[in-house]
């Protein structure tokens, strides 16, 4: 069974992006990519509600799809900007592990503290897991806010409020 890859939804994406609001032929990847992955990367965007498509049956399993239409879902994940989902939804702040880790090594090497021990605090945040970071950040941007003096002015500041 092959496993959706994203260079291929992403392909797929873009290509019903270009004949919207028409229906895109998902049989181009099934010539080119052959029918189960094809059908992996389909799948996976359907449900991901990022296109619509019906899929062709034979004894109960999926054979192929016809053709397949962009959601608007799926407009917006492939524009630049994040369309109307980005305009009318829930702002996103993404940090990437590799930006917290740069963040908090900085920090490291500014502490008072010995090398052994600056050493082993760096060790153990390149061991942090994906859920690690996630931790991480989070209680940061706690500790930032509660060691923050007049913190309420500064957001206001900041904010513009």
């Amino acid at each position: 069974m092959a496993k959706p890859d994203k260079t291929i939804w992403i392909e797929m994406l873009e290509a019903a992006a270009e004949t919207y609001p028409d229906d895109c032929e998902a049989d181009q990847w099934n010539k080119k990519l052959g029918k189960s992955v094809a059908n992996a990367n389909i799948n996976y965007l359907v449900e991901h509600n990022l296109v619509t498509g019906l899929a062709r049956k034979r004894m109960g399993d999926i054979d192929s799809y016809g053709n397949i239409t962009i959601t608007s879902a799926g407009l917006d994940y492939v524009s630049q900007d994040g369309g109307l989902t980005a305009e009318l939804g829930v702002v996103t702040i993404r940090l990437e592990a590799e930006a917290i880790q740069a963040l908090v090594t900085a920090q490291i090497e500014m502490a008072e503290a010995t090398r052994q021990e600056k050493n082993l605090l760096r060790q153990q945040l390149q061991a942090l897991s994906k859920e690690g970071h996630q931790r991480l950040a989070n209680q940061l941007i706690r500790l930032g806010l509660e060691g923050a003096p007049r913190s309420i002015e500064w957001l206001k500041t900041l904010i513009g409020s």
